[in-house]
This record gives C-alpha cells, sequence and structure tokens, in this order.
C-alpha cells in the first residue's frame, strides 16, 4: 500500500474562498482608504432601504464565509499533518502563532485588522478541533453561531461558533462531496 503526499486540493473551495477574499477587500476599501471621512456628520442618517439590504445581504456575507472557511482549513492543516506523520497540533499552532504576527504588524497600518482574532480564536479553540467529537463541535458550532447573531449581530463574536461549524463540516467530509 503506498502513501501519497501529494496535497488534496478542493477547487471549489479555492474559488470560494477566493471570492470571499475579494468580497472582504470590495467591502473594506471604502474604510481603508478612508472615503467619507470628511463628509458631513449626520446625526441620526436615513440609510435608505436598498442600501441597508445590501449592507446585510451582501456585505456582511464574505467573513462569515472565510470564517467557517477557516474553521474546515483548522482541520485541512491537521489531517495533512497526520498523514506526513507529524503532530497537527504543533504545525497548526505555529501556523497561527505566524498569522497572529502578521496580524499584529497590519494592525499598524489598518486598526480593523480581524487576523489576530482568528489567530487568538484559533489557537482557543483548538483542543476542541483536535479532541471533540464533529457531532458536539457541529451543536456548538451552531448554538454559538445563533447566539452570536440573535444577540451581537454577528461580528468577532460569530468566530468560534463558525469555526467549530466549519471544523466540523471538514470532519464530516464536506468539501468531498461537493467536488463529486
Amino acid at each position: 500500500m503506498s502513501t501519497s503526499t501529494t496535497p488534496i486540493r478542493f477547487h471549489f473551495l479555492d474559488a470560494l474562498r477566493g471570492f470571499a477574499i475579494a468580497g472582504i477587500l470590495l467591502v473594506n476599501t471604502a474604510d481603508i482608504m478612508h472615503l467619507g471621512r470628511h463628509g458631513p456628520v449626520l446625526v441620526h442618517p436615513v440609510i435608505p432601504p436598498a442600501a441597508n439590504a445590501l449592507y446585510f445581504l451582501v456585505a456582511t456575507r464574505f467573513v462569515p464565509i472565510f470564517s467557517f472557511m477557516f474553521g474546515m482549513s483548522m482541520g485541512f492543516v491537521i489531517d495533512s499533518a497526520v498523514r506526513r506523520g507529524e503532530a497537527g497540533w504543533k504545525i497548526l499552532l505555529r501556523r497561527l502563532a505566524a498569522l497572529l504576527v502578521i496580524g499584529l504588524l497590519h494592525s499598524i497600518l489598518y486598526p480593523g485588522e480581524i487576523l489576530r482574532d482568528y489567530a487568538v480564536v484559533g489557537a482557543i479553540l483548538l483542543p476542541f478541533v483536535l479532541k471533540v467529537p464533529r457531532s458536539v463541535r457541529l451543536v456548538l458550532g451552531l448554538l454559538a453561531t445563533v447566539g452570536a447573531y440573535a444577540f451581537t449581530g454577528g461580528g468577532e463574536l460569530s468566530l468560534p461558533g463558525l469555526f467549530l461549524l466549519g471544523s466540523a463540516a471538514q470532519a464530516y467530509g464536506l468539501p468531498a462531496r461537493l467536488e463529486h
């Protein structure tokens, strides 16, 4: 029996990840470029319904997609390391540490940086991804995600739930099912 060292790629997930990153960049461009900072300050601005719908249906969807996929990637990294005979937690923890450093450096230029949060939440959830059964991760992820959106509207508090949902989906073999 031969073992393959060729990495497994899921082209659908690569395309979805690119779509999410492009959407995040597009949505954050105005903030990054400081567009509208010198305009008049309105105490009670009226947001047109179309703009509000666009914001909630499009602009706020890219980060949750990417966060879910980040959870899936945690499982991919661990599985890949195990196939190579390495400790998956060490590889993933090293990547999360590098992500934290990149996030800290990037936060000097962009205070709205979320990579730090991804690194910290990923490190906190690492024992869950490694040891907790996928069914429990699925339930915890659903509860945490629904709770975060119900009580705070999402944001950074949705990261743990979305990471757990993504890692559970990966453990259930979701990407392989999408490729066939």
